[in-house]
């Protein structure tokens, strides 16, 4: 088999025109250099000269072609780079020469194989095989590669752009790219790539000429220029005038380990904050860009995947658990990260107001990867990892006494002790820590492991790209030994895995993507996909925790949070993707595009309890006893249409470029969904049909909803360095009705102001500098029915002589048929500036967004006539959000052998409920009609000049110990009479700092990512559930204000204003050391490069919070409320992983 030495990593194939004329002394025609290296940037005939006159020494004897070539590279420091097809040529070698030079020994091995030899301007030599010259036509040719400027190593995927014709290519795997049918006469090439400094290029071009040229981009920590998405397709960043961030996927999936999508975006798209619902591998994440803008509307940004809209959905409880919700995927975490080359973030109505409905809180576009012109180039990984979760959960305790008279032994509290009801018992007092003893742990070593296979290639007409992959994660829950034991002696039978770990969750992959052109004027994409998830989900190992008062002696109870032990949860997701994008560029000046796509999911979700396991836990009559199943199956697919059009021509000598673009969409979203409840289930079976009828109930529930919209474009290019442009959009909708069809208008304007010859002294001093707006509107659909009536079936209607009714229908919604969409403005503004040829670039935007006809739902009264929990929707409110947005990134050393990089995000927000509608009082979400007044506490008000979802609270005023016994009691604490702001549930900024460290030339690298969070105030819903089991609660040695906290919070005042707390919070979110596996141990595996890593995830959390990681929410992730109830964070994980490419 042949190998591939390191040097192939680097390959370079120049595709070039026969000419120049052999001079004297020179190599012959084989080893001819380009006769003019300023032709033909990045070759130097005179770096050649010193390698080809390298003495190297061969015993070759009826070799291969390719072994011959592999010789000479290892004799040449793997400085001689060929590709495939050059390496293919078939025929055998026989030379044998002692300090023979490299150039005779190539000349005389090339002989008759129509190779040449070209060089890069660090010297290395190139085999070619030039182009033949095409007979004169109209159009020109131009083909060439794309190296890196320093190490002259391919730069694969760049972006080829002919300015002010629309028309781009994307080099290949070895940076090779090739454009055709490029109109003769002056033309303007510029080449981009996330991760280098965009390169422009001009060239004079002859009809029917077939030009060859190497194009070197100089790389920087990460693009602020290069390409971006838009509605209309893809367009250079400088004519952009909002703000995009961008994420190199594959930069950062090669860097660092992530769980899932939601673990890439945290930390990474600057202004984007991600907020996870704990550290179970099911929890699913909250996003929120820019802040809050609905009420009760979705504030989820949606997700478009090579051109398609993909499903972002939830899945909630079923069943009614009695010991609460348990974490399920949501559809943002079903991709293979491996499967994603970019991700960019359109963060509000400004940069998506095209994108119509529902586009007002965000857009996140995903590009997959796609295949290269080339041999198949096959890379596998494998990671193994492990998890630890943390045990310093606060420690629940009790304090026991005596009665005053010595006889009985009870519950003392401080309260109970300062009235005299008891007297307290020193040594009995203190609280075990359940956590910290092997026999009552309920955490466990999670493991985690992550195996993969792609391939890509293809020829220049048709290129593909398939993977698959596996992923297995096994949460930290574990049921305590002591659990097991019980459980075990009482089943009298092995325990099953999901009962003894309870949460994990396996997910296999497989995505293809076929690229290509049926002719030079029209390309095409087919991806497609399919996800399957197997999981189960169940107590997370401290759930009900927080009064569980245990010793390391107790053998008599369960634990808290495993009382339903024998439940068993799966859920599974089958999902499929498919979607079909055309390219037309007919002549230079008119372009089309279509896209076409389906996503389709379908989601099953139980819960099993088998009869009689539950005893003699439970009570021998229950239905859990008897044997109950729920299942519930769920049914999504989204279906989109993009239609579209450009015509782009220059006017007034190629000074202005004129772009008028025009296009249509169609979304149309169905789901499906039914739940089956059935109990009194034979032994041994888990089946719904297995029960008898009467015992039996089913109920379905499904919604859809279609959007059409229409829009228009004009953009105008003056001198290519001031870009303008304006768009409408019109949408309309089934949710919206007949009478409603809003417009979103935008607009916006950038300018390359170094760019200008009046500041090109600024330039000419490394700066660079270019300013923008923008502005736009945006909006969200209300729910499909919410404008129209909507009644329920039933058959427990009483008729006037007692008797049960059947197939009666009573009203559940009124519905509002002047009901408006909300809809959102945003301006904003800012700056890029580059100081010293980039190596410090700075990125600044300010953005202010407002809301208009917010939508509620109110609860009406049943006097109406109407269901117990009938509501209608109305629109009311406006809120404002206003921010700012930085990022730093500076090179900071940048020599031969050590480079180091950092880039510093900043994100800061405001949000405001400006107003209400006339008549609507203050309201929480949890209970809109409850009266304010009445409440102590609540974590998620509406209230107008404040954020939307705030914390609320009668702050205590005061506390003290009048009768000087050293305790605080009920009566000696002083609360407010009314509510007072707390705080905001969103942090009001956040820092991220991501360094990276590359030592000698790459084959080490350090990679780091930190996350800052501040001001943010969460709610510990876990410290205040422990009012009975606090140690303010029993220790007299607490300082007095913790013994008035724990005072109020009890009965009968049930204050919670201590536990809203405002932190900041500090987060190493990933570490990792990379190192290039060395060549010889790379040929062992018959692979051409390989990679092998130690990486940490979640290492360290600081933060002066309470609990444990103020960053985790337990409310559902598709609500608004935000709060840190008993769930088990995030710990810290490691992970090891190797990456070979064939």
């Amino acid at each position: 088999m042949r190998r591939v030495t390191l040097s192939s990593l680097a390959l370079l194939l120049l595709l070039a025109s026969p000419g120049g004329a052999q001079q004297a002394g020179r190599p012959p025609a084989a080893l001819r250099t380009r006769p003019d290296p300023t032709a033909f940037p990045g070759v130097s005939r005179e770096a050649a000269a010193p390698l080809l006159r390298q003495l190297i020494t061969l015993d070759l004897r009826d070799a291969p072609f390719a072994e011959a070539l592999q010789e000479v590279s290892h004799q040449l420091g793997g400085r001689l780079m060929y590709d495939e097809a050059a390496a293919s040529v078939q025929r055998r070698v026989t030379l044998q020469a002692k300090e023979i030079r490299a150039g005779e020994a190539l000349e005389r091995i090339l002989a008759g194989t129509g190779l040449e030899v070209v060089t890069s301007d660090g010297g290395s030599v190139i085999l070619v095989k030039p182009a033949p010259r095409r007979a004169a036509q109209d159009s020109a040719t131009v083909r060439g590669r794309v190296v890196d400027a320093a190490s002259s190593a391919p730069v694969s995927h760049a972006v080829v752009t002919l300015q002010g014709q629309g028309r781009q290519v994307i080099a290949d795997e070895t940076g090779v790219f090739v454009l055709r049918g490029i109109p003769s006469g002056e033309q303007v090439l510029s080449f981009s790539r996330i991760g280098y400094r965009t390169t422009t290029l001009t060239l004079t071009l002859a009809p029917g000429q077939d030009t060859t040229v190497v194009v070197t981009m100089a790389s920087e920590p990460i693009a602020l220029r290069g390409v971006v998405t838009t509605i209309s397709g893809e367009r250079r960043r400088a004519e952009v005038g909002n703000s995009i961030a961008t994420i190199d996927a594959v930069r950062e999936v090669g860097l660092h380990a992530f769980r899932d999508l939601s673990d890439l975006l945290a930390g990474r798209g600057n202004g984007l904050l991600s907020v996870p619902g704990g550290g179970s591998p099911n929890a699913p994440t909250r996003y929120r860009i820019r802040g809050i803008t609905s009420i009760n509307a979705s504030n989820d940004p949606i997700v478009i995947i090579d051109g398609v809209r993909a499903l972002t959905s939830y899945d909630r409880c079923i069943d009614g658990n009695l010991t609460g919700c348990y974490n399920a995927p949501s559809r943002y975490d079903d991709f293979n990260l491996e499967d994603i080359e970019s991700i960019e973030i359109l963060k509000g109505p400004s940069a998506a107001a095209m994108w119509g409905s529902d586009a007002s809180a965000g857009v996140i576009v995903i590009k997959t990867k796609r295949g290269r012109p080339g041999p198949a180039r096959w890379t596998v990984h494998y990671e193994e990892g492990f998890a630890t979760a943390p045990t310093d959960f606060p420690v629940p305790m009790q304090g026991l006494g005596t009665a005053p008279n010595g006889t009985a032994v009870m519950r003392c509290t401080l309260a109970d002790q300062a009235k005299g009801y008891c007297v307290p018992i020193d040594s009995v007092a203190g609280g075990f820590n359940r956590y910290a003893h092997p026999r009552t742990t309920s955490m466990a070593t999670g493991r985690t492991r992550d195996i993969g296979l792609s391939v890509s290639g293809g020829s220049e007409n048709v290129q593909y790209h398939f993977s698959g992959g596996y992923r297995s994660a096994l949460g930290t829950a574990k049921m305590p030994e002591i659990d097991q034991k019980l459980v075990r002696e009482a089943l009298g039978r092995p325990l099953p895995e999901w009962m003894v770990r309870p949460d994990a969750k396996n997910t296999a992959s497989f995505t293809g993507r076929v690229t290509g052109r049926f002719n030079d004027a029209l390309n095409y994409s087919l991806t497609t996909g399919y996800v399957q998830v197997e999981g189960r989900t169940g107590p997370d190992g401290v759930m009900n925790a927080s009064n569980d008062l245990r010793s390391a002696a107790d053998t008599f109870e369960l634990s808290k949070g495993w009382q339903q032990f024998y439940v068993e949860r799966p859920n599974r997701v089958n999902r499929f993707t498919v979607g079909l994008a055309l390219d037309w560029h007919p002549v230079p000046w008119l372009s089309g595009r279509a896209a076409f796509g389906q996503d389709y999911a379908y989601s099953n979700r139980g819960e099993i309890r088998r009869r009689g396991w539950c005893l003699p836990f439970c009570t021998p009559t229950s239905s859990d006893a008897l044997g109950r199943v729920a299942y519930q199956e769920r049914r999504e697919v989204l279906q989109s249409v993009d239609l579209g059009g450009s015509f782009h021509f220059p006017v007034m000598d190629g000074r202005v470029l004129l772009r008028t673009s025009f296009g249509a969409q169609h979304t149309r979203y169905k789901t499906w969904s039914m739940t089956g409840t059935a109990y009194d289930i034979p032994p041994g079976r888990v089946d719904f049909i297995s029960a008898p009828v009467e015992n039996r109930d089913v109920s379905q529930w499904g919604d859809e909803r279609a959007t059409f919209g229409t829009y228009v474009e004009q953009s105008i290019g003056l001198n290519d360095r001031l870009f303008l442009g304006a768009a409408l959009r019109r949408d309309i909708g089934s949710a919206l009705g007949e009478r409603v069809a809003p417009f979103y208008p935008k607009w916006h304007v950038s300018w390359l102001a170094t760019e200008e010859p009046w500041l090109a002294g600024l330039r000419s001093r490394g700066i660079d500098l270019r300013l923008r707006a923008a502005y736009g509107r945006a909006g969200v659909q209300p729910s499909s029915t919410a404008k129209y009536r909507s009644l329920r079936q039933s058959s427990s209607f009483v008729e006037p002589d007692g008797t049960v009714g059947t197939n009666y229908a009573y009203i559940t919604g009124t519905g509002n048929a002047d009901l408006l969409p909300e809809r959102s403005r945003e301006i904003e503004t800012g700056f890029e500036l580059g100081l010293w040829d980039d190596r410090l670039m700075v990125d600044v935007t300010y953005f202010h967004k407002y809301t208009r006809e917010a939508i509620i739902s109110r609860e009406l009264a049943p006097s109406l006539g109407l269901d117990a929990y009938a509501r209608q929707a109305y629109n009311v409110g406006n809120v404002r959000n206003t921010g700012m947005e930085a990022t730093v990134i500076a090179r900071l050393i940048d020599r031969p052998g050590l480079q180091a990089s950092v880039e510093v995000g900043y994100a800061s927000r405001e949000n405001k409920l400006v107003e209400l509608g006339a008549g609507v009082q203050p309201f929480t979400i949890t209970a809109i009609n409850i009266d304010l007044a009445t409440v102590m506490d609540d974590d998620a008000v509406v209230m107008p000049g404040y954020p939307l979802f705030s914390r609320w609270a009668r702050p205590i005023l005061g506390y003290a110990d009048a009768n000087g016994d050293g305790i605080i009691t009920p009566d000696e604490v002083k609360l407010a009479d009314t509510l007072v702001y707390v705080g905001s549930s969103l942090p009001k900024a956040d820092v991220s700092i991501r360094p990276i460290i590359d030592l000698w030339n790459g084959r080490v690298r350090v990679a780091a990512a930190l996350d800052y969070t501040y001001d943010l105030t969460q709610y510990n819903v876990f410290a205040a559930n422990m009012w009975s089991t606090a140690r303010g609660v029993y220790d007299p040695k607490q300082s007095l204000r913790v013994q008035a906290c724990e005072a109020a919070n009890g009965p009968p005042i049930n204050n919670d204003f201590c536990f809203y707390e405002r932190v900041n919070v500090l987060r190493l979110r990933n570490l990792s050391l990379a190192f290039t596996v060395p060549e010889r141990l790379v040929r062992l595996l018959g692979a051409s490069s390989g990679t092998f890593q130690i990486l940490g995830s979640n290492l360290g959390v600081w933060s002066d919070y309470s609990g444990l990681d103020p960053m985790v929410n337990t409310a559902p992730a598709d609500g608004n409320r935000m709060v840190n109830d008993m769930v088990v964070p995030r710990g810290k994980e490691w992970a090891f992983r190797l990456r070979l490419t064939y």
